[in-house]
């Protein structure tokens, strides 16, 4: 299809595929997982009727010298590898296949049935740190409902008992083979709280809890790829740059699966791109002077510019100072014969502790709820802080009350929670990375600590107005008369568990007062499973098959507490991947982004930051912005994605200045922005 010229022609959108989180997600100590694999996925799916013409084979070199006059042109009738958009095309079938064999989730009869979303959320009084944060259960019983998770041709059943696994397995394959779907029964994993690989990762469920580990295989691989860097480094004084990175790209791949080896990779990035310019002796790029990189030329006598990304590498490079210790590290992390098993969720971690960190310009403050009551320390930095930045003040504050608290053993065994509104901090703590040297140096002592306090860590940005009412910021001035230091509830200053229709019911008829639907309804949290992917319900065939309806609806509403905003993005994902027509509004406060943000951007064609207190519908006293995200349906001609066509652009960049004059009117650009959309997807 490439040599043919065929690809170039086609258009195919991206797609997420799930992660093992969208697994984990679902698991609880005692559930039981088996696996389907579907036998030559793509032939499983018919190729489109108008691009069959463009498949064609030539047959006539395998007829070559034969009497007769052979058929010497066949085509394909079903997707094929090497064809740009069978990818897309069959895991899009796949998905809504799925919808029929998990069927009428009302129907008593139904192994899949559930009528009811549990939440167990952080920042409520009731969350539990146990268990999963959110799960379809029955109300008849209590218990958690059988489901089934797909990445591409690989189905994971997940039941509350063996027993129940193989129901869901057996009406998982009888629907699929049904469907004229082709099984692979040879490749059936029976039900097992230890199913082996999905996704690339093996999770398990036990007593201890639920826990991830990679397979001896890749762990062997790993252990192998570093004692083999090492050789090099003691045998030459330089490395061979294209095998080095292709060792960086697995030990990235493993890192999803061991995110605290992340900082210790560090040495090997440095390493790959030490050769650059603007690098300084250690390796570490240099603070940009605000000129374009380049070189002053003596005899053309002129500043000559480097495009740093057209540059091509050196077949060896010098490896950098910090790779040999950072080997070691990742030696010693991995020392253990067999992969360890990373607990997600244990009974052993049952207490959720909340704490604010914030460092001025001269101080800094922390305060943390624990199980003994009100926890706080503040004080003034020294001399060997007075040439840093705010963003090491910051980062510096905080991993020191943690390692405070661990050393004095009030947050080993705990879930903590750790707000700060430098938004840096959060950041570099989740990438595990960061081109400063002070911030990473920092980052590596947080990571230790979450490996050896036997401690969960979320680093969260909230506003500084936030941080304000909370006290801590008075606090890190040596005030100790403001928010919790007089008497507040800690758990009032940290609404992850609420969406922002739960915190300003007036938001609601905002958003209906420009989107062009006559009724435009709320999802609940129940609809973003199946009414959310354009289903308003079913019915059974002539062969008592549940057979799903298409909804007359076009726009839908998404509006999820910040802690699952990834949960509703997902299911918001897949509902595009199925039904590309449909029209999508997304609206979260800012919080706990490091989970979603990144969701959002990727399937949103328009994302705008509504700041607090620029209009009366999300008043100042609500702190951080409110992130709100517009999904187009495809066009029908180029750019095929709205976010792409300029009309869209230009209004895009109307939406996100109007908030900054009060006296704006932003409804009418959002619903011409909204109407131009209809208009362009129907040309």
């Amino acid at each position: 299809a490439t040599k043919s010229g065929l690809n170039h022609a086609l258009w195919t959108p991206s797609f997420a595929l799930p992660s093992v989180d969208a697994l984990t997600r679902q698991l609880e100590e005692s559930t039981w997982m088996a696996d389907l694999d579907l036998g030559d996925m793509f032939l499983n799916f018919m190729l489109d009727s108008d691009l069959r013409p463009f498949c064609g084979i030539d047959l006539k070199p395998l007829f070559d010298g034969e009497e007769g006059d052979p058929v010497s042109w066949e085509r394909w009738v079903r997707c094929m590898m090497g064809l740009r958009s069978s990818p897309y095309t069959c895991v899009k079938a796949m998905l809504l296949a799925t919808e029929i064999v998990v069927g009428d989730r009302l129907d008593p009869a139904n192994t899949y049935r559930w009528d009811k979303l549990q939440l167990n959320l952080p920042g409520s009084k009731e969350y539990d740190p146990s268990r999963t944060w959110v799960c379809r259960v029955r109300s008849d019983s209590g218990k958690i409902a059988g489901s089934t998770v797909t990445y591409v041709d690989d189905l994971r059943s997940l039941g509350e008992s063996k027993e129940e696994c193989w129901h869901l397995v057996h009406q998982t394959g009888s629907r699929v083979g049904y469907l004229g779907i082709q099984n692979a029964p040879r490749k059936t994993r029976p039900p097992s709280q230890n199913a082996g690989a999905w996704a690339g990762t093996i999770a398990e469920t036990s007593f201890n809890g639920v826990g991830v580990k990679c397979s001896g295989e890749k762990w062997n691989k790993a252990k192998k790829m570093v004692a083999d860097i090492q050789t090099e480094m003691a045998e030459n004084e330089e490395i061979e740059h294209k095998p080095l990175e292709q060792k960086r790209g697995f030990f990235v791949h493993i890192q999803r699966t061991y995110p605290n080896l992340t900082p210790f990779i560090k040495g090997i990035h440095l390493t790959l791109d030490g050769w650059r310019p603007g690098r300084d002796s250690d390796m570490w790029k240099q603070r940009s002077s605000g000129e374009p990189e380049g070189y002053w030329d003596d005899k053309e006598d002129r500043w000559v510019s480097l495009d740093l990304g057209s540059l091509k590498p050196p077949l060896t490079v010098v490896p950098a100072p910090r790779l040999k210790d950072d080997l070691n590290m990742l030696k010693e992390l991995m020392s253990a014969e067999k992969p360890p098993l990373r607990l997600v969720r244990t009974k052993k971690i049952s207490v959720a502790i909340y704490g604010f960190v914030d460092a001025s310009g001269v101080g800094f403050g922390s305060s943390m709820e624990t199980h003994d009551g009100l926890s706080y320390r503040y004080g003034l930095w020294g001399r060997d802080a007075d040439d840093t930045s705010s963003n090491y003040k910051e980062l510096r504050n905080l991993v020191e009350a943690v390692e405070e608290g661990v050393n004095n053993g009030e947050l080993r065994g705990t879930e903590l929670f750790v707000f700060t509104d430098n938004s840096t901090a959060e950041g570099a703590y989740y990438k595990g990375n960061t081109g400063s040297r002070l911030l990473f140096e920092l980052v590596l002592r947080l990571r230790r600590l979450n490996m050896d306090g036997n401690l969960i860590l979320h680093v969260i940005h909230v506003a500084g107005t936030r941080m304000k009412d909370q006290g801590t910021d008075a606090l890190s001035r040596g005030d100790l008369c403001e928010g919790v230091m007089v008497g507040k509830e800690m758990i009032t200053f940290v609404p992850l568990h609420l969406s922002a229709l739960e915190r300003s019911p007036d938001l609601l008829d905002w958003i209906r007062s420009w989107v062009p639907a006559k009724d435009l309804e709320l999802l609940t949290y129940e609809d973003w499973f199946l009414r959310g992917h354009g289903v308003q319900g079913g019915a059974k065939n002539s062969e008592g098959l549940w057979i799903p309806e298409e909804s007359k609806e076009r726009w839908y509403l998404w509006m999820p507490p910040p802690a699952i905003a990834d949960v509703a993005l997902d299911e918001l994902i897949a509902s595009r991947h199925k039904r590309p027509h449909l029209n999508h509004v997304f609206i979260c406060p800012r919080l706990m982004t490091q989970l979603w943000r990144k969701k959002l951007h990727k399937v949103a064609d328009v994302v705008v930051e509504i700041p607090s207190g620029s209009r009366g519908f999300w008043p100042r006293t609500l702190h951080e912005p409110l992130l709100l995200g517009l999904t187009f349906g495809f066009s029908l001609c180029r750019p095929w994605q709205l976010r792409y066509a300029e009309p869209i652009l230009e209004l895009g960049g109307k939406v996100r200045e109007v908030w900054k004059d009060q006296t704006r009117c932003e409804r009418d650009f959002l619903r011409q922005l909204c109407d131009t959309a209809r208009l362009l997807g129907s040309v």
